[in-house]
């Protein structure tokens, strides 16, 4: 096969200069500007979607007037990443996937030697795709020979399907389970607790890839034992069986609202049994306090009216951090004290004082018959060691805007930058110990102009921008109140296209609502109303929608068939919980309406879920 490549100057990286008037030949043979020809490929024709040629990558050659299109299939919540490789100098390519219909889904149209373009499969059926490779119509070259290859990454969800709810809910499983959260969203599992027997479980994933949330329940999933929805990669939770009989309690893992399909995660648990026996008594005052170290874990175990004394030294100039996890169906309270008896007020705690001090932990059993509790007390002294985005102490050297953690000093700031498109919100959270000091967040545009700024915690920034183009910011980060002088902090980035809508679309009035019990991946800039059935006389409906206020404030309301409100849950807290008890005379049909409490012109994500329990 023979190919003749003409040398031209090429364009500039910065943007593309008007194109030329197009060539009067559309042959396959091309002829530019300076009399070069293109003979294309043995592949030929292959110039448009109905001639496509089945293939996910290879060596071709692509003609001005004769672009190159290869088609490829892509099943639910699959991936595919596509990256084509060329000499930039010797004619500009471009790029574009598409879907069946011709419509464009990603495109890559930069002045480099590769142009990478990928997708994600949500429509919940296998996807015909299809790569247009063409010449750029003002490249001076009318050719260019070049490598190209699709990864496409299919995904396979987990032998445990269908076990989306309750009464499908998966049983069987191992300690140690290796899963997948599909776009389904919902992975439910029923293990039996014995008597006196506690359950710890957690979820692991990588953080970039979702958000996943954890939840145990009782048999029914009516009742709630213990949550963990944070925006880390492991979530645990844990409860106590203080029955005395065997117990099933129901395992819930739930993919936050933005997070793509497909999820790996790890599904651990562990049964341990009590006989409620303390081996640390007598230990009920601070003279009888148990010493312990730094950097150690105590476990004991604690009734209604009973203290725990423990006691730990903590070197000068450093800090601790004491946890207690206690079981949900006992509660338990924890305070620190210092060798004064002076209450201290968080549970990190920086010895500024010159010497070493002695710090004691009272544990108190403030209800519930016997359980456990797990007490870990670990150096909190925050290491100064440049993290992995320095140098970027000025707007000049500022990293990359990714959720993480960094840390900063009085002298270090941190500065992140990023480009949000246009009809995007961006909201970024971050958390610091406030024992070790107090961030501020400060974010402008390049040129200077504030956009928003938070100085005490939680510490949130939000920006939408309806500029109609692409808006670069840049986000400062500073340690207003060192203690010992460096303050880590974990950072939560998240870009959501305002114009995000949901598949249960149109259903912003009383007469189009949704008959569904739950739902995830859902979406709210107007009002979303639910059919969540009929509720007999004395049984009780409960209807949870799971958000972040940070990203927008959602309000629930449930309502009859007249439209009469019933509960509304309008708290400017995550998540919102309407309950009601049919009182009679009859049955009622009940409806849930979730709506932004002040739209803002910008979809929040959410997921609902609810129940009906019968008296």
């Amino acid at each position: 096969m023979l190919v003749l490549l003409a040398l031209f100057a090429c364009r500039g990286p910065a943007s593309k200069p008007p194109p030329p008037p197009p060539p009067e030949d559309t042959a396959a043979t091309v002829t530019g500007e300076t009399g070069a020809v293109c003979i294309d490929d043995a592949m030929e024709p292959n110039d448009t979607l109905a001639s496509a040629l089945p293939s996910t990558g290879g060596t071709a050659v692509a003609c001005l007037a004769s672009p190159d299109v290869w088609s490829l299939e892509v099943g639910p919540d699959g991936t595919v990443e596509v990256a084509v490789s060329f000499v930039h100098a010797e004619g500009d390519l471009d790029v574009r996937l598409l879907d069946a219909a011709g419509a464009v889904l990603d495109a890559a149209e930069t002045a480099s030697d590769t142009e990478t373009v990928a997708w994600v499969n949500t429509t919940g059926a296998p996807a015909p795709l299809f790569v247009e490779i063409a010449v750029w119509e003002g490249s001076p070259s009318p050719s260019n020979a070049y490598d190209w290859v699709a990864t496409v990454t299919e995904c396979t969800d987990d032998a445990f399907e269908p076990n989306d709810d309750g009464v499908s809910a998966a049983t069987g499983i191992a300690a140690s389970e290796s899963l997948v959260m599909a776009s389904d969203g919902v992975d439910v599992f029923a293990v039996e607790v014995p008597g006196s027997t506690e359950i710890a479980v957690t979820a692991d994933h990588v953080p970039l890839d979702a958000d996943l949330d954890l939840r145990l329940y009782d048999a029914t999933g009516t009742v709630q034992l213990d949550a963990s929805t944070t925006a880390q990669p492991r979530e645990r939770v844990r409860w106590f069986n203080a029955t005395g009989a065997d117990t099933t309690v129901l395992v819930r893992v739930d993919r936050f609202a933005w997070t793509r399909p497909c999820t790996p995660y790890t599904l651990t648990h562990a049964l341990t049994s009590y006989d409620c026996t303390d081996p640390t008594e007598e230990d009920d005052t601070p003279a009888q306090a148990a010493p312990i170290a730094v950097g150690s874990v105590t476990n004991g175990f604690a009734t209604a009216g009973d203290e725990d004394w423990l006691s730990f030294t903590v070197p000068a100039g450093t800090a601790v951090r004491a946890e207690l996890v206690g079981s949900p169906g006992v509660a338990t309270g924890l305070a620190l004290f210092d060798d004064a008896a002076t209450q201290l007020t968080d549970a990190v705690w920086a010895n500024d004082t010159g010497a070493d001090a002695t710090i004691y932990a009272r544990i108190t059993g403030l209800g519930g018959a016997c359980g456990p509790w797990e007490l870990t007390v670990s150096e909190a002294t925050p290491a100064c060691a440049p993290d992995l985005h320095e140098p970027d102490d000025t707007p000049a050297t500022a990293g990359p805007l990714v959720s993480g953690v960094a840390n900063v000093t009085v002298l270090d700031d941190d500065f992140h930058a990023t480009t949000l498109d246009d009809g995007h919100r961006l909201v970024i959270s971050a958390e610091a110990e406030a024992a070790l000091g107090s961030l501020e967040l400060a974010m402008s545009d390049l040129t200077g102009t504030p956009l928003d700024f938070d100085g005490a915690a939680p510490y949130d920034l939000a920006v939408t921008n309806t500029t109609g183009a692409a808006l670069p910011l840049l986000v400062g980060i500073g340690n207003a109140t060192p203690t010992l002088g460096c303050l880590p902090y974990a950072l939560d980035v998240l870009d959501i296209d305002c114009a995000a809508d949901d598949a249960l679309e149109d259903d912003d009035d009383p007469a189009s609502a949704t008959p569904v019990a739950s739902a995830s991946d859902l979406w709210s800039s107007d009002d979303d109303w639910f059919a969540l059935g009929t509720v007999p006389v004395g049984a009780e409906v409960r209807a949870t929608v799971v958000h972040r206020v940070v990203v927008g404030d959602l309000d629930a309301e449930l309502l009859d068939a007249s439209g009469a409100v019933l509960a509304a849950g309008t708290s400017v807290e995550d998540d919102e919980t309407v309950v009601w008890v049919n009182p009679g005379p009859g049955p009622a049909d009940v409806l849930l309406r979730v709506h932004p409490w002040v739209p803002t012109g910008c979809a929040t994500p959410y997921a609902m879920e609810s129940a009906i329990t019968l008296p």
